[in-house]
């Protein structure tokens, strides 16, 4: 992905306009660069939704009670949020200075390491830095998620391309579900609990 698109003219040529899936791009942006966004899309909407579909798994294998559960999960959520708001506006700065392909990749970076460590957190405060790790990387990329998306799209089709987002983060909104069929997967092959419960979060975590 690039930070932005390269307009105008390089050495006094014209700079190419691509095109993809028939979508015009913006001058410079290249099929490769939105296909690999489209991806970055729908990764960010898996994980958007990742955590309130494995995460239960995970709080009951700790031994939680059910009524503890519900509370556990409203502070996590609360935490997520919080970051969220802070961390959302630092990061759109950060993406004016650095680009945002430099902050949308350490994003979902940073997201993937929380998933990854996820499941080896053996308290409720271990899952509370754990989450704070994910909520971090989570508003990066929703962040650029949104902005990337108006730098790679020629002006004439930004309609067209915001359409094609949004059908990629619709398809992305099934990657949870995909996931707990991992846990369930290993479970069936002869995993521990355990085993089963962590392999959906490395899956995420690897996408």
């Amino acid at each position: 992905m690039q930070g932005s698109a390269v307009a105008g003219e390089s050495a006094g040529q014209p700079v190419p306009t691509n095109r993809f899936l028939g979508l015009k791009l913006a001058p410079g942006v290249k099929a490769r660069n939105m296909l690999t966004y489209l991806w970055a899309a729908m990764v960010t909407s898996g994980y958007a939704g990742g955590m309130a579909f494995l995460q239960p798994s995970l709080l009951s294998l700790m031994k939680i009670e059910a009524g503890q559960q519900a509370i556990v999960t409203t502070q996590l959520q609360l935490t997520q949020e919080a970051v969220f708001i802070v961390a959302t506006g630092l990061f759109g700065s950060l993406a004016e200075r650095a680009g945002r392909r430099v902050v949308y990749v350490g994003g979902l970076l940073v997201a993937a390491l929380g998933y990854a460590l996820y499941p080896s957190g053996d308290s409720v405060g271990m899952l509370f830095v754990f989450r704070f790790v994910y909520s971090l990387g989570g508003a990066a990329i929703l962040a650029m998620m949104v902005t990337v998306i108006a730098d790679y799209a020629h002006e004439e089709h930004r309609g067209k391309a915001n359409g094609i987002q949004g059908l990629v983060v619709t398809l992305g909104a099934f990657i949870p579900l995909i996931l707990t069929q991992v846990a369930s997967a290993r479970k069936e092959a002869g995993a521990s609990l355990e085993e089963a419960v962590a392999s959906s979060f490395h899956a995420a975590s690897v996408l």
